[in-house]
């Protein structure tokens, strides 16, 4: 192939901080001779007061922000386009601190060949190693490794043996072809654009002639055509396009395109390059389609032929974690692919990439500048395909949903459920093997974590005793769904509190915190859950009981006790059943047995107004005035004792039960079969004695009223009265 095929070459130069990226292409730029006049004038004053004694210091020539020359070092990626007499360029100078890798993978991201610059004094540093990874990564295949420094190493050809030998050993641990290893001096300018006198021991090509005369093109194309459809263009109502590059293959007028995701089908029936009509068009056009027919196609979609694209809801990616904020499991972004923007999720994380040793580390978060591998969700289905396969539809960027920073880039690396457990490997070699971490759901769910939709993310149920939280308490919740969750807490029906988008790999800390700050959780599954409760007759005018002391009683005696399925207590303070006592497994309503005092009474009959079950009547026959209770009718509501002016009426507080209440999937109303009761000893008696007999006659996950119902209410009821009785 001769140079006037092998068309613009973009490459980037990359490495640790400090390894002369500036300063060898600025050397090349100069020796050259590809810059203007004022601006060797200007190099030439620049360096007069630069770090190198007055020599010509070559990076003046891309670092150009004040912050970069006055701390000696590069920030921002600077990008120079020149030509020589051979071929044209495009280079992308990026930065070597850790601090801006992700500047780098910007670079990275545009260019075909990398330039690795490596010190000859300090060998191949963890940097360089990142950059290498990130390079393959981002599907760069051709590299160059350029020793540079070798002045500073007395040209020593020991010394470039022994780098190029560590250079040799990540190459087969990334599987990198296509790479040279060229020992250089971009201050001195040996072997830059050429040979000099100082390494007569290397026989090998000089940078300048290699990037001259490197084909990147090589390689398998990409199967069949697609188009992600950037714009449809809709100048006026008899014209429909739709514009974007062509990324694979040809497309011709009369050729059956596939609108993806919805799968129609249609015939081309127009081409336009620019303004002007074509009967085709090839990769790296940008055209506008026109289709025999309606489609549902908008932004996003892909127009396709023979590409064998897939339309998925799930996958697999390589990341670089570029956000100051960690990954975590569960976050929701922006996933950009092609030319489609996604609400996703990171559901899961296999594992992180050790820089130095490649070695595969499970991980359930990562911070900046890491390389994982994730398990990603969107919630639509999106056309994408592996990276290896199709290069536009293979590679994304994660943007934070708040701040719509660049989070994360990186290339799909399997479709659907897929074994494969490697990341950045090549030929189908993986690096390593990450090992499987097995989790308890079951005993995460016993202790409160409920499983949520995202993968390893968890609502964290708590215990809330008769729906009181201390200020203290709130606010220890607060700052754990702030720190831990998404921010905010959910309550449930129940007088719970959930704290939901709780990590998988966080459960122990969050449980450690919440501890400190007086706040236990909850717990799932078969067995007695937290006790509700209405605020009783210590706040509420109409409470015949206290019932906050009482359900802390209970939930001392029961809660968290295994049963054959949930069971629910509920303490109501009246018969206004605020806390709907007959909806729960056993539930306790307070009330009055109550008894007139005729002494007391001056008939003015405020008792009878309020008494909604018509219980309590008033009769002045023959004169003489006379106040009536039937019991049968009375509910035990006491509201004949509250409101009565001169105290007539005597109230003595007792607890009205009800068995066997559900609501759900099964709604059915609790049955009262005892007298109400006087006294907690026998309240507590025949709560055992219910709870015994669920234990001993409910077939396993069968619910205490299924249970009664299919011994027998008699039966139940016996054993009830025995235990009130006893």
């Amino acid at each position: 192939m001769n140079n006037a095929e092998l068309g613009l070459l973009k490459f980037i130069t990359c490495g640790s901080v400090d390894d002369g990226k500036s300063t060898l292409i600025g050397r090349l730029l100069y020796d050259s001779k590809l810059i203007y006049a004022d601006q060797e004038r200007a190099l030439i004053l620049d360096s007069r007061v630069g770090s190198r004694g007055g020599k010509l210091d070559y990076s003046l020539l891309l670092d150009g922000l004040m912050a970069e020359r006055e701390q000696g070092i590069t920030i921002d990626v600077a990008y120079r386009y020149f030509t020589t007499g051979k071929r044209s360029f495009i280079v992308a100078d990026t930065p070597g601190h850790e601090e801006y890798t992700r500047n780098m993978a910007v670079g990275a991201s545009f260019a075909d060949l990398a330039v690795l610059l490596v010190d000859a004094a300090l060998g191949v540093l963890p940097q360089t190693i990142r950059h290498a990874r990130i390079c393959a990564l981002m599907g760069i295949r051709y590299f160059v490794f350029a020793v540079n420094k070798m002045d500073l190493a007395g040209y020593s050809q020991e010394r470039f043996k022994v780098i190029s030998r560590e250079i040799e050993k990540l190459l087969d641990e990334l599987k990198l072809d296509n790479t040279v290893i060229i020992p250089v001096s971009a201050t001195e300018g040996d072997n830059i654009t050429e040979r000099g006198g100082n390494m007569p021991w290397y026989d090998g090509s000089v940078l300048l002639s290699y990037l001259e005369s490197v084909d990147t093109g090589g390689g398998e194309p990409e199967a069949g055509f697609y188009m992600p459809v950037q714009r449809v263009c809709r100048p006026d109502r008899t014209f429909r396009g739709f514009q974007g590059q062509v990324e694979s293959g040809t497309v011709s007028v009369g050729d059956t395109l596939t609108a993806l995701p919805s799968g129609e089908t249609a015939v081309v029936e127009t081409i336009y390059v620019a303004d002007k009509q074509a009967n085709s068009a090839a990769v790296g056009q940008s055209v506008t389609l026109q289709l025999d027919r309606e489609v549902d196609v908008s932004r996003g979609c892909v127009l396709t032929r023979n590409a064998g694209l897939k339309t998925v809801k799930e996958f697999e990616a390589a990341l670089l974690w570029m956000d100051s904020q960690k990954l975590v499991v569960g976050k929701e972004y922006w996933i950009k692919i092609g030319t489609k923007l996604s609400p996703a999720v990171v559901t899961g994380i296999r594992h992180k990439v050790d820089v130095n040793t490649g070695a595969l580390i499970p991980v359930d978060a990562a911070v900046k500048n890491e390389i994982v591998r994730c398990e990603i969700a969107v919630t639509e289905h999106i056309v994408l395909d592996e990276f290896r396969l199709h290069k536009t539809l293979g590679e994304l960027i994660l943007i934070d949903r708040v701040s719509h920073s660049t989070a994360a880039c990186g290339t799909v690396e399997a479709v659907g459920k897929q074994p494969a457990d490697a990341v950045l490997s090549r030929g189908g070699s993986s690096l390593g093997q990450a090992k499987n971490t097995a989790v308890d759901y079951k005993a995460l769910k016993n202790g409160g974590f409920m499983r949520q939709v995202r993968k390893n993310n968890f609502s964290l149920r708590l215990k809330v005793v008769g729906g009181n939280l201390t200020a203290e308490q709130l606010q220890t919740i607060a700052e754990i769904s702030k720190k831990y969750g998404d921010g905010y807490v959910h309550l449930t029906s129940r007088q719970g509190v959930e704290i939901p988008f709780i990590k998988l790999a966080e459960n122990e800390e969050v449980k450690a915190e919440l501890k400190a700050g007086g706040v236990d959780t909850g717990v799932c599954g078969p067995r007695v859950r937290t006790v509700t409760a209405c605020q009783g007759c210590e706040i509420c005018p109409s409470g015949c009981i206290d019932t906050y002391p009482l359900a802390v009683e209970i939930s001392e005696r029961y809660f968290g006790r295994e049963l054959p399925h949930k069971f629910k207590f509920g303490v109501t303070g009246c018969a206004n059943n605020c806390l709907k006592a007959e909806e729960n497994d056993i539930g306790v309503k307070g009330g009055y047995v109550i008894e007139w005092q005729k002494e007391a009474c001056d008939f003015c009959g405020v008792c009878v107004k309020v008494c909604r079950e018509g219980a309590i009547t008033r009769s002045d026959a023959n004169g003489i005035n006379e106040i009536s209770l039937d019991k049968s009718k009375c509910d035990n509501c006491g509201r004949c004792v509250k409101s009565c002016p001169v105290d007539a009426w005597r109230g003595d507080p007792g607890y009205i039960l009800s068995f066997g209440g559900t609501f759900g999937n099964l709604i059915a109303k609790g049955e009262q079969i005892l007298p109400i009761i006087m006294n907690r000893e026998t309240l507590f008696r025949v709560a055992d004695a219910a709870l015994d007999f669920f234990d001993k006659h409910a077939k396993k996950s069968e619910r205490f009223r299924i249970a009664i119902d299919r011994t027998g209410w008699d039966k139940f009821k016996t054993e009830m009265e025995a235990a009130y009785n006893e």
